[in-house]
């Protein structure tokens, strides 16, 4: 039994369509040698950074920067039962297909689910985007095996531990040095930057000043032409 595992239901339904699942059931469809089941988008996300000590639920610099040395990872609240349903799946596959989005994020949702259901059976990459019926069946047929991916994984937890990093550690030293009982500085690693470049911009356009401009006038003459020289004025 080949498991299909999809970012979200409308793209599980779309694959499964072309698969020939035409079988219902509660987070999945399925037919004879195929199921295909979806995530809701992240349903496994990294754990709060209090969880991995008692001193880190007091804000304090002493003990900033925090970073762990081995990540925990939790199944989000509403996620629950959508992981026990891709996990019941899971138990059937001779053969897992990732098929979710074409994209770095999309390699990370598939792999911490399959962490998380410790599946460790052959694994193939769906790769991709357009879900029209043809570009379905072409993909279909020229999967590769996960591992040509794991950079793509890789390269997606960097992202996402960096994050979290930047973000706790900067948000917590802020408030602690600048911040006061009702108030949090929150600080980001892409957000911050961001939002510097927005006040930059409003602060250049509250000072605008207009100024006066010039117009260049400029008299030319054709001096290739020198038995009849060609006169001309350009503005």
């Amino acid at each position: 039994m080949k498991v299909y595992i999809a970012e979200k239901p409308s793209q599980g339904r779309e694959i499964a369509s072309v698969l020939g699942c035409t079988k219902s059931a509660k987070g999945y469809m399925y037919n004879a040698d195929s199921i295909v089941v979806w995530c809701f988008g992240h349903l496994i996300e990294m754990a709060d950074f209090s969880s991995y000590s008692p001193e880190l639920k007091k804000w304090q610099l002493s003990i900033l920067p925090f970073i762990p040395q081995e990540w925990k990872y939790v199944p989000k609240k509403d996620a629950v039962e959508q992981l026990k349903i891709i996990a019941n799946c899971l138990t059937k596959a001779s053969e897992v297909v990732i098929a979710t989005d074409a994209d770095r994020e999309g390699e990370l949702i598939a792999r911490l689910v399959l962490n998380h259901c410790n599946y460790s059976g052959p694994a193939r990459r769906l790769w991709v985007s357009d879900l029209n019926p043809e570009a379905i069946r072409k993909a279909l047929s020229n999967m590769k095996d996960i591992k040509e991916y794991d950079n793509l994984y890789k390269s997606a937890l960097a992202r996402s531990r960096a994050d979290l990093i930047a973000g706790v550690n900067y948000t917590r030293a802020c408030t602690i040095v600048y911040g006061s009982s009702n108030s949090i500085y929150s600080i980001g690693r892409v957000q911050s930057p961001t939002l510097r470049l927005v006040v930059e911009r409003d602060l250049e356009i509250e000072a605008f000043k207009a100024n006066g401009f010039y117009t260049i006038k400029g008299y030319f003459v054709n001096t290739l032409l020198l038995d009849n020289p060609i006169e001309a004025n350009w503005i």
